[in-house]
């Protein structure tokens, strides 16, 4: 019986859509433009459809629209004009089962796109509900597919708790931003660490930072902790209930 180790599959090689990088404002700090990458995906996206390659058709909603901006970085932010292109003209990479009682199936619909002259691999999870087919969350695409139809590695999506998103972009800096919906460990611990090891290591920072799993933090961060002085990431697998993220 064959298990369910990643493969690397080829990527498209023209990205699905050019963008500036100032669609949704130029020149603000993370905070003003989260806030203006929310505003522009109500204005532009919310309550429209999108139709895929296959005819299959998208919606977006509220939901949709939150876990797109919520503790995403630079270039997720600035990449949500592109979400309509990847849906449209992307490519499903992974179809795994719902892990919740209004929700059939997770797509991963992935697609290049060009963001200030930059390339970036970039994907769009969506849920297929009791509803209709709606746009659920926005990150990268790690170019790994899972075999056998299960759940892809390290993606920001449902059924993910205690995974991380790790964002690096052209100035070389990193973004490691935890999940709230931290909830009881789906993983084995060596194997988890082992694949964010291969991330620091894919981004070119494994020698600079020095990662850590802990399978709980009670020092007031539910979801993880950053020690600056020992250059520490620390990744929680399950918060005590008693602890507020």
């Amino acid at each position: 019986m064959r298990d369910h180790r990643l493969e690397r599959f080829s990527r498209p090689r023209d990205p699905v859509t050019r963008l500036t990088g100032d669609e949704v404002g130029p020149g603000l700090d993370l905070r003003g433009l989260r806030r203006a990458a929310a505003d522009w995906y109500i204005k532009n996206l919310m309550g429209t459809t999108a139709t895929m390659a296959d005819g299959r058709v998208v919606r977006f909603n509220r939901t949709g629209q939150r876990e797109t901006v919520w503790a995403k970085g630079e270039t997720l932010l600035r990449g949500v004009p592109a979400i309509r292109s990847i849906i449209e003209r992307g490519e499903v990479v992974a179809d795994y089962p719902g892990d919740r009682p209004h929700v059939r199936r997770n797509l991963v619909i992935a697609a290049p796109v060009e963001i200030a002259g930059h390339r970036h691999e970039l994907a769009v999870t969506v849920q297929e509900t009791v509803n209709g087919r709606l746009q659920y969350d926005f990150t990268f695409d790690t170019g790994e597919r899972p075999a056998g139809g299960s759940q892809p590695k390290l993606a920001t999506g449902p059924g993910s708790p205690g995974y991380l998103q790790i964002e690096g972009n052209p100035g070389g800096q990193l973004n490691l931003v935890p999940r709230q919906d931290i909830d009881k460990p789906r993983a084995d611990p060596k194997a988890l660490i082992a694949d964010l090891q291969a991330r620091l290591k894919a981004l070119g920072i494994a020698d600079k930072v020095r990662l850590r799993l802990a399978a709980a933090i009670r020092n007031g961060t539910a979801e993880g902790a950053y020690e600056h002085e020992r250059r520490l990431i620390s990744v929680v697998m399950a918060a005590p209930p008693q602890v507020k993220a």
